[in-house]
């Protein structure tokens, strides 16, 4: 089986927590199967001058730019 990512592990991505936009490096990625199918859930660093720990987010809320994120909204 072969499966691709959206991102890379080191890669910088966008996403909210706590009703704010944050740009984190992804730390680690998890794959998980239920019947709906395979998702994928990445581990960010913790965001920098934050007081928030690393925070779990699955594919569909990372952003490669915070255009993108932004857009999403």
């Amino acid at each position: 089986m072969k499966i691709e990512t959206k991102f890379n592990i080191g890669d910088e991505v966008w996403y909210m927590y706590g009703g704010r936009a944050f740009k984190s490096k992804l730390e680690e990625f998890t794959l998980r199967h239920d019947c709906a199918g395979v998702k994928i859930i990445y581990k960010v660093l913790k965001p920098t001058h934050t007081n928030c720990a690393s925070q779990t987010i699955y594919v569909n809320d990372a952003f490669p730019t915070k255009q993108a994120l932004l857009e999403s909204l």
